[in-house]
């Protein structure tokens, strides 16, 4: 308070001769006031270069979970894909068992399973017709006794091929976004993996109803087959993986949610968002910490 009054006393009375008495105090003075003023120069600076070192982190750490969501989806998704490839060739899809013979229908060969012979399996193809191995190597089963491949299984064999193609598409946008976040690419892999759940759902149900009618007229109970539980597998890899990168999904329907709103609507919502949340502060800061 000495030093206030002091100090002021110097700045009105400037013509006032100093006596060496008031020169020492006087200087005490003068150099408080001074540090005072610094002091609180550098608490202003202070708490806006922190509040500046927050808004940057949240940025930072945003982008560093979308990158390990992309990772661990992009592991779960390439999963799926050698899962859904390599049993798409597996025969074992729905299966009649009779003694020590097993008969296995796939997507595309039909196969007998028996310890009988020198390779352990044979198979041929769909197109074979009366060549087929059921006739060939199965027990007293006639070309009149094999069921030909119901238009259920031809459909779930060509959505297989289609679905190992999108998987593809999927695997190279998720590699894309990781490298480069792109919205117009996000729309891709959603719009992609929508369409591959579906397939996938519908494949299932197929081979399942299929399953309920026997493919030898002499045999009557079928029975779903290993390759369509490894199916199943790779389906559940793929929802796995396709939930995890949730952040794309967010960014897309933000996208979506914005592109359908009016822009009036818009514009009051914006404005009222701003206004709830800077709650009477300086707007420039408000939305340089929100960015």
């Amino acid at each position: 308070m000495i030093c206030s009054v002091m100090y002021s006393s110097h700045i009105q009375r400037s013509t006032v001769v100093l006596t060496e008495e008031m020169v020492l105090p006087f200087a005490v003075c003068h150099f408080i006031h001074n540090c005072g003023n610094s002091l609180q120069g550098m608490e202003i600076i202070s708490g806006s270069f922190g509040s500046t070192k927050i808004a940057m982190a949240r940025p930072a750490i945003r982008h560093n979970r979308f990158f390990w969501e992309l990772i661990v989806a992009f592991m779960f998704v390439v999963s799926a894909a050698v899962f859904q490839t390599f049993h798409f060739f597996n025969n074992a899809w729905l299966v009649h068992t009779n003694g020590s013979y097993i008969y296995q229908r796939g997507l595309g060969d039909d196969c007998v399973k028996s310890g009988e012979f020198s390779d352990g399996i044979r198979c041929t193809s769909w197109l074979d017709g009366e060549y087929s191995t059921f006739v060939i190597n199965g027990q007293d089963i006639t070309a009149s006794d094999v069921v030909p491949p119901s238009t259920g299984l031809i459909l779930a064999r060509v959505l297989m091929i289609f679905g190992v193609l999108l998987y593809l598409v999927v695997i190279f946008s998720l590699f894309f976004i990781c490298v480069k976040r792109n919205l117009k690419v996000q729309k891709l892999l959603c719009a992609v993996t929508v369409l591959l759940v579906f397939i996938n759902v519908f494949t299932i149900f197929i081979v399942m109803a299929d399953s309920s009618k026997p493919f030898i007229k002499t045999m009557k109970y079928c029975s779903l087959g290993s390759a369509f539980y490894y199916f199943l597998l790779s389906c559940l890899l793929f929802w796995i993986g396709s939930a995890v990168h949730f952040d794309s999904w967010i960014d897309v329907y933000d996208n979506i949610y914005t592109n359908d709103l009016p822009m009036g609507l818009l514009g009051a919502s914006v404005l009222e968002t701003i206004h709830n949340h800077c709650n009477g502060e300086n707007v420039t800061d408000c939305l340089y910490e929100v960015m």
